[in-house]
């Protein structure tokens, strides 16, 4: 089990995979960025960040 994730931390974390998720990459590429976190972990940091979710079948840009 992961420990805890609190404070600087955990806003660094949440900014990192916001402004990965903002230029394109789905929740689920985001995993491995995210310390061994959940896919539930991810969803409630971006919520925290006020990420605009996109729907299932909406364009994402290509990250070259």
């Amino acid at each position: 089990m992961t420990e805890a994730l609190h404070g600087p931390a955990r806003a660094e974390l949440r900014d990192d995979l916001a402004r990965r998720y903002n230029a394109g990459a789905s929740i689920r590429s985001l995993l491995p960025y995210a310390q061994g976190r959940s896919y539930g972990f991810v969803y409630r940091l971006l919520v925290e960040a006020k990420v605009v979710r996109r729907s299932r079948n909406q364009f994402r840009p290509t990250t070259k």
